[in-house]
């Protein structure tokens, strides 16, 4: 009679689990993934997990759209999102990026959103490197020093970018290299130079120069003309000295002040410094002294002319610091 019992119990538990065992649905559990981080990412850098669950077996990852396309990439087994494209990960051309990420489990498949949220920061600092540290501790409105190739990265990797004074041809031009005159003054070159589109920043400048502790080196800038209503961009230029004619590059911190109108760039030459120049077609207006004003009579209204005075601006419309 005990082993009856025994065996009837044995019955109704196996009955009972078997039915609450029929009773649990499969089922996915995952919400929609969320993330903040700053712009300038590295490619496979870590973004964050897609938190996601099965009761019924192992999962899988898939993006299956995203906007900006291929700037997400997504481990397939545990849901691991990385920067696919850096170039991406740029504030001033997408404050978000989205993707729809699909979540699978044997048969049970789940849709999710992903939404990063990027933070603007100061994209000057994210392209230097020996002078990063430099730029980082100045203060606004101060040029800092920086290398030849950290001004050619800038000029590649920002957007918008616009060149003004001489070209990169014009300073490779095959003609010798001459110095200026000793004494201060202010000078514009002006043909062959496109005009700042309006509201534009000034945020870089190189010139070939020679002198002993070279100061008040002023970059300059116009919303009237290329040859008056100049102001000062910013403070003057750090003391540089070179016994020879040197190229000296400089970047300017937090730069707020755009131009107006279409604008131009000029530049007032320190006293006791030689301005390098080649003789190649090209036209400029001068004044003898640290002047907003450079219409001087003596030249008329097309400037002093077969020179190419060796100096070059960068500015840009995005305000990308």
């Amino acid at each position: 009679m005990k082993k009856i019992n025994k065996l009837i119990i044995g019955f109704v538990v196996l009955t009972v689990f078997s039915c609450a065992s029929d009773d649990i649905n499969p089922e996915i559990t995952a919400s929609d993934f969320f993330q903040t981080i700053d712009e300038n990412q590295l490619i496979n850098t870590e973004i964050g997990k897609i938190e996601a669950t099965s009761n019924e077996g192992k999962l899988s990852f898939t993006i299956k759209s995203q906007s900006p396309n291929g700037s997400l990439a997504i481990h397939n087994t545990n849901g691991i999102l990385s920067v696919a494209n850096a170039t991406t990960f740029d504030y001033e051309t997408n404050q978000t990026i989205t993707a729809s990420i699909e979540i699978k489990s044997k048969s049970l498949t789940k849709t999710i959103k992903a939404t990063i949220t990027l933070n603007n920061t100061d994209d000057l600092a994210f392209f230097l490197s020996a002078s990063k540290a430099a730029y980082i501790a100045a203060a606004d409105n101060e040029w800092v020093f920086v290398t030849e190739n950290e001004y050619n990265t800038l000029y590649n990797n920002l957007n918008s970018v616009a060149v003004h004074g001489s070209t990169g041809s014009e300073f490779d031009y095959t003609s010798e290299i001459q110095l200026g005159p000793f004494n201060g003054w202010t000078m514009a070159n002006i043909n062959q130079e496109t005009a700042m589109p309006d509201h534009s920043y000034i945020f870089a400048f190189k010139y070939e120069v020679k002198g002993n502790n070279i100061a008040n080196t002023q970059v300059k800038q116009s919303s009237t003309s290329n040859y008056s209503g100049f102001t000062d961009v910013g403070n003057a230029l750090p003391i540089h000295s070179s016994t020879i004619s040197k190229i000296f590059c400089f970047v300017i911190k937090n730069n707020n002040n755009p131009t107006t109108n279409n604008g131009y760039m000029g530049l007032y030459k320190s006293e006791n410094s030689y301005l390098s120049f080649k003789r190649q077609p090209g036209k400029y207006y001068w004044s003898n002294s640290n002047v907003n004003d450079l219409n001087d009579d003596n030249y008329g209204s097309d400037g002093a002319s077969g020179v190419r005075w060796l100096h070059q601006g960068l500015s840009t419309t995005q305000k990308q610091w």
